[in-house]
């Protein structure tokens, strides 16, 4: 029975700390679109998030234009 309260009560404390978390990183989402546009009012962190993903976007284009011209190459 004590293990029992035991695991509830961590089951719950680790619940409250997950709803934070989210809470925190739910600051970070923006809308892709936008900042596309460079519409955004983005926060620092956002921008952030933002260039990773465009940089991410831009070597998955370089890897594909590659993985192109490698077929050409061997055909």
């Amino acid at each position: 029975a004590s293990a029992a309260e035991e695991m509830a009560s961590s089951t719950e404390e680790l619940s409250g700390m997950a709803q934070q978390l989210q809470g925190l990183v739910a600051q970070f989402k923006i809308d892709e679109a936008d900042v596309e546009k460079g519409e955004t009012k983005a926060l620092p962190g956002q921008r952030i998030k933002a260039r990773v993903k465009a940089t991410a976007r831009a070597k998955r284009q370089n890897e594909e234009v590659t993985e192109i011209k490698l077929k050409e190459n061997a055909a």
